[in-house]
Order: C-alpha cells, then structure tokens, then sequence
C-alpha cells in the first residue's frame, strides 16, 4: 500500500488490515472482494448528518473519480468500498482529501469520542479491532462489549 500522505501517517497493520488516526478519525483499510473498503469510525451523528454524508457519497460524480463502489453510514461507522486497481491507495489518498474535511465540515465526531458512551476519550482509551474495524474505546467501555460478547456464546 502506497500513497505518500497514508504512508506518513502512524498506520499499523494487523493481518494485512491497516489502521490508525488520520486527519482525527480511526480509520481501517482492509482488502475486500472488490477492492479495498476504507472504514472510518464516528460518533455524534443525527439523521441530518447522516442524509448529508450519504448525498456526498452518491453524488455520481465523486463515485467515479474516487472510484467508489458501494458505501454505508451507520450510527458508529461509515465504510466505503473503493474499486480495485494499480491505483487503488491513490484514489483513497484523494478521496482522505476530500472527504475527511467533509466529515468535519457536518459535524461528526471521530477519535476524539468513544462510540459507546459518547463522552471524549482522555488517557483511559484502548484500542480493538470489533468486525474487522479499528475502534477506540475508554477501558471500561471495551470491557462491557466484551462482556456483552460473552453473554451472547
């Protein structure tokens, strides 16, 4: 994986799936069927926010020239899947340029808030993957989702 920008920042890879803060946001970039699907995790997103992000993202114009294929927003995270080729870290690298600052300009929080408990994230926060996706989380709140996973074997 190589564009230059991605390549500088503090990116860590598990598995093949590379993830970590870029531009305020927990970001994943894991190999897919397709392509590469850039998982971004959020919190403090409405209706409204969510209605904003997804015309952005349909916007015919910006499918094509980042070459996305498919996209989601859900209350704690936005993933979108961008087509497959020599190219493809340098679509993401443009789409990082134009989007992030989009995420921003609605509003929506990113790494700064834990997506369970909705306050800011301080010293206490701990890092896990949960389906496939980087999440930062305060301790005590990784502790009851693992308690929650226990429950439900």
């Amino acid at each position: 994986m190589a564009a230059a920008y991605l390549m500088e920042q503090p990116l860590k890879e598990i598995n093949g799936v590379l993830y970590g803060v870029i531009d305020g946001y927990m970001t994943t970039i894991s190999d897919q069927k397709a392509g590469k699907e850039v998982s971004i995790s959020i919190s403090d997103i409405d209706e409204e926010m969510m209605k904003q992000l997804e015309l952005e993202l349909q916007d015919n114009k910006n499918a094509r020239k980042y070459r996305i294929a498919s996209f989601e927003v859900q209350e704690s995270f936005l993933s979108v899947m961008i087509l497959d080729n020599t190219l493809t870290m340098k679509y993401i690298e443009e789409f990082r340029v134009w989007f992030y600052p989009v995420l921003k300009q609605t509003g929506v929080k990113g790494a700064e808030i834990c997506p369970i408990c909705k306050q800011p994230l301080y010293e206490d926060k701990v890092y896990r993957m949960l389906n496939h996706k980087a999440c930062i989380f305060h301790e005590a709140c990784s502790g009851k989702i693992s308690d929650e996973i226990d429950k439900m074997i």
